[in-house]
C-alpha cells in the first residue's frame, strides 16, 4: 500500500515518525497530530482490532480514531480502505484482534460504524489493496499529488514501480500490458466499464448485505445525474452483476420512457410490464401485475428497468408512490426469488429532488432502517477523473501511450462523460 502511495508522492507513514525515549504520552499525541495538520491527504488502512489508547486523549479513544477524527474535523480529503467482511481476509485480521478485550472489540465495530458513513473501499486480499490505492491516487488531485502522466517523467520507471506497487515482477507485470495492448477501438460494452468504481463497489455492497438470509427480497436503486452523463452504460454493469449472482439467469425487463410518454400515468407503465409478462388483456391493473409477476418470481429473479423516469407524468418519486409501492404490497408474501427495480433519472433544472430515497447499505447492521418501498440512492454520476481514463485505456494501449493520451483527453473534456465518448470513438485515436 505504502508503495502505490509512493508513485505519486511522499508517504507519512505512523510508525516511522521520529521519536526518542525522551517522548511522552503527551508528545507522541501531540506528533500525531501534528502529522495529520500538514498531511494534504488522509489515507486509512482499518480492520478489526482497537489499537493503542493514550490516557492522555479526550474524549478516550485510540489513536488511530483520533487521527482519524481530526482529519475529519480538518476537512482533508479522505480516502479509508476496510476488508470485505465475506472474503477471507477478514477472517484471517479477525483472528489477530482475538486478544483484545470485549469492550475494546464494540469499540472497534463503532468505529468502523462511523467510518463506513465516510468514502470508503473494501478489498479482499493484499494485491486488491494495493491496486485500489493506487486507484484513489489517481483519483486526488493537487495538494502535492504529481500528475500521472507528467510528460517530463521517464516512462520506464513509472511502469517499473506500477509493478512493485501491486506485488509483481517487473517482467511478468510488462509481459501482461503488453499482452493486453491490442491499440483497437473499444466496443460499446467495454466503454461501459470506464470509472465508476466507487458508484459499483456502492452497489455491490448494498447487494452482498441484501443477500443476507431472511432480508427482503425487493429493492429498488435509483442512478442520477446530468444528462449524457453515461446512465445506460452505468446499468448495463449492474445488470452483470446482479446476473453474475443467479443462476438461472433473471428475467430482464428494460423500459425506456421517451419523449412520447410525456403525461402518461402509470396505467401505460403497467400495460407495458404486462405484454413483456404475457398478460393478454389490454388494461392492466396492479393486482393483476402481481398476481402474474408472483408467478414468475416462482421460478427466476426479475430485474426491471426504468429509463429517464424524470420523464413520468410524476417524476421519480410519483413513480415510486403509484407504481413500486402499490406492487409490492400486491405480491404474494412468500415469493422464492428477487425483484429489483433500477431507476435513471436525468437531473434537469425544475426537477424537484427526491424524498423516497434512503443511502445505501454497507453492512448487516444497516437492514434495520432499510425500506423496500423506498429507492437505494447510489452517487451521483460526475465527472471522470484522469486516472480512471489512463486505467482503463491500459487495456487497449501500451501503459506509458494510455497515460499520455488521458491526460490529453483530460484537458479536452474535463472528463465530461459525453465529450469524452466523442474522442474515444474518434477514429484518428486508434490509426
Amino acid at each position: 500500500m505504502v508503495r502505490a502511495v509512493e508513485r505519486f508522492t511522499n508517504a507519512v507513514e505512523m510508525d516511522k515518525w521520529p521519536i526518542d525515549d525522551s517522548f511522552t504520552f503527551e508528545d507522541l499525541v501531540d506528533t500525531c497530530y501534528d502529522r495529520v495538520d500538514e498531511a494534504s491527504h488522509f489515507l486509512g488502512l482499518f480492520a478489526y482490532r482497537y489499537g493503542w489508547q493514550p490516557d492522555c486523549i479526550r474524549p478516550p479513544r485510540s489513536i488511530t480514531e483520533a487521527e482519524f477524527d481530526r482529519a475529519d474535523e480538518l476537512g482533508k480529503r479522505i480516502a479509508v480502505f476496510l476488508p470485505n467482511r465475506f472474503e477471507p481476509i477478514a477472517d484471517e485480521l479477525k483472528k489477530l484482534a482475538k486478544g483484545q478485550s470485549e469492550q475494546d472489540r464494540i469499540r472497534q465495530e463503532n468505529f468502523l460504524s462511523r467510518v463506513r458513513n465516510k468514502p470508503f473501499m473494501e478489498f479482499k486480499d493484499p494485491l486488491d489493496l494495493a491496486l485500489r490505492t493506487s486507484d484513489v491516487m489517481h483519483l486526488w488531485k493537487g495538494g502535492g499529488l504529481r500528475r500521472i502522466a507528467d510528460a517530463e517523467s521517464d516512462g520506464s520507471q513509472k511502469t517499473k514501480a506500477l509493478n512493485e506497487s501491486i506485488g509483481a515482477s517487473p517482467a511478468k507485470r510488462t509481459a501482461a500490458s503488453v499482452a493486453r495492448a491490442t491499440a483497437r477501438m473499444p466496443d460499446e460494452h467495454e466503454f461501459s466499464r470506464l470509472g465508476r468504481a466507487i458508484h459499483y463497489q456502492v452497489f455491490q455492497q448494498s447487494l452482498n448485505v441484501l443477500a443476507t438470509p431472511g432480508t427482503p427480497k425487493q429493492m429498488c436503486f435509483v442512478i442520477q445525474g446530468p444528462v449524457g452523463f453515461g446512465h445506460q452504460e452505468f446499468v448495463w454493469r449492474l445488470r452483470e452483476e446482479f446476473e453474475s449472482t443467479n443462476n438461472p439467469q433473471p428475467r430482464t425487463i428494460t423500459i425506456p420512457i421517451g419523449v412520447a410518454w410525456r403525461g402518461s400515468s402509470v396505467n401505460s407503465l403497467l400495460d407495458v410490464l404486462g405484454r413483456e409478462l404475457g398478460l393478454q388483456q389490454t388494461k392492466v391493473s396492479i393486482a393483476c401485475l402481481a398476481e402474474q409477476l408472483s408467478s414468475v418470481l416462482a421460478a427466476v429473479d426479475v430485474l426491471i428497468e426504468i429509463h429517464y423516469s424524470h420523464r413520468f407524468d410524476e417524476s421519480t418519486d410519483g413513480l415510486l408512490a403509484s407504481f413500486w409501492q402499490p406492487l409490492l404490497n400486491s405480491l404474494q408474501p412468500d415469493v422464492r426469488k428477487r425483484l429489483m427495480l433500477i431507476v435513471t433519472e436525468e437531473k434537469r433544472r425544475g426537477i424537484d429532488a427526491m424524498t423516497q430515497v434512503q443511502p445505501p447499505l454497507s453492512t448487516p447492521d444497516d437492514l434495520h432502517c432499510f425500506d423496500p418501498c423506498k429507492a437505494i440512492q447510489l452517487p451521483e454520476l460526475g465527472n471522470f477523473m484522469e486516472g480512471e481514463i489512463s486505467r482503463w485505456l491500459c487495456q487497449f494501449k501500451e501503459i506509458e501511450e494510455a497515460e499520455l493520451v488521458a491526460r490529453t483527453m483530460f484537458e479536452e473534456t474535463e472528463g465530461n462523460p459525453s465529450l469524452l465518448r466523442q474522442r474515444i470513438y474518434d477514429d484518428e485515436l486508434w490509426n
